[in-house]
């Protein structure tokens, strides 16, 4: 019987409407920037291998912010544009284009909570994911918020299934994953002994290995069935 239903969270729960840079070249050319989204992509590509990687994996919030920024102020000036430095704190402090939840994650939350089922967050993300789920109002919903760059371990590294496993005291047998990765999320999963499950909302996997929704709302009844 499944008790516990772990879900990833970029393009799982959350999405960001646009792509950071697609959405960084429209502020651009609003602050009167004649630059296209291809410059602002390219660009942004040399400054990513310009900007050297941090180790180890785990890191602190503001080092991760901070290495952004870096790639931020480098793709500025490859684009030639002044004063990368106030016009990097523009694009960072603009609130346009922001990460928000999908319109079913809410109701699927609800639903999976009325039903009994206890809700954890296994996710490749920074470590003050646990910060950001509260600016966006579904804290309450997890008994545990498990982010790779605070354990040091990402999926489908075996450590992070482990360790959200052993903060709700849960047993593999008795657990879901849900994520958009085959790879990541699935076959991770898998390799703990979790039932993995596979948001698709684009239609893109006609037959898995394993059970494939194509929105939140059907989660309760994909892990009933199973």
């Amino acid at each position: 019987m499944i008790r516990n239903i772990f879900f990833d969270m970029g393009n799982t729960l959350v999405h960001r409407p646009l792509d950071r840079q697609v959405g960084f070249a429209i502020l651009l050319r609003r602050l009167g920037h004649g630059v296209s989204d291809e410059d602002v992509l390219a660009a942004y590509e040399r400054a990513r291998k310009q900007v050297p990687h941090l180790q180890p994996y785990r890191q602190t919030a503001e080092n991760l912010n901070q290495r952004l920024r870096s790639k931020i102020e480098t793709t500025i000036e490859i684009l030639g544009l002044p004063d990368p430095r106030a016009l990097a704190d523009r694009l960072l402090e603009s609130d346009f284009n922001p990460i928000q939840p999908f319109e079913d994650t809410i109701p699927a939350l609800e639903e999976a909570r009325s039903r009994g089922f206890r809700l954890g967050i296994i996710s490749n993300w920074d470590p003050d994911l646990a910060d950001f789920t509260r600016r966006i109002g579904i804290d309450g919903y997890f008994d545990s918020v498990i982010a790779s760059r605070a354990l040091g371990h990402r999926k489908p590294n075996p450590e992070i299934f482990a360790a959200a496993l052993a903060s709700m005291d849960a047993s593999a047998r008795e657990s879901v994953h849900v994520g958009d990765s085959v790879g990541s999320d699935a076959i991770g999963a898998m390799g703990m002994g979790i039932q993995p499950v596979v948001i698709d909302r684009e239609g893109r996997h006609n037959h898995l290995f394993c059970p494939v929704i194509s929105s939140l709302l059907d989660i309760c009844a994909a892990v009933e069935s199973l």
